[in-house]
């Protein structure tokens, strides 16, 4: 519904779910998401850190060290994916630009068939 041409499209649907309430709701949903996810972060320190970390990277039931850091090596791995995705695409951004037109061209190709109008 944030899209004014879907919101256009839908008509009566469109007045009463309106983009700035589509966009409060998700604001909402995010500062949810965001609620949940520290929550369950500090539910984990809280609880036990070591004990935590090793059953969910060591696969281990014990109070030793071994989860801490595996938990932090794949940190860190995603961390280094992230900057080496985010260097990549602002070095290449015209070849990601293809990668992303061949990877949704065909969605692009269907909504634009469905040719939304305003009312």
């Amino acid at each position: 519904m944030q899209s004014p041409a879907i919101s256009n499209r839908l008509g009566l649907l469109g007045t009463v779910l309106h983009r700035q309430a589509a966009r409060s709701i998700r604001f909402i949903a995010f500062l949810w998401f965001d609620f949940f996810i520290l929550a369950r972060g500090i539910m984990v320190f809280i609880t036990g850190i070591r004990q935590n970390t090793n059953n969910m990277f060591a696969g281990v039931l014990s109070g030793s060290w071994v989860g801490l850091p595996l938990f932090i090596l794949e940190m860190a791995a995603i961390g280094l994916a992230w900057r080496a995705a985010s260097l990549f695409t602002i070095g290449h951004a015209r070849l990601v630009q293809k990668l992303g037109r061949f990877k949704t061209g065909w969605l692009k190709g269907l909504s634009e068939w469905w040719e939304p109008t305003a009312l």
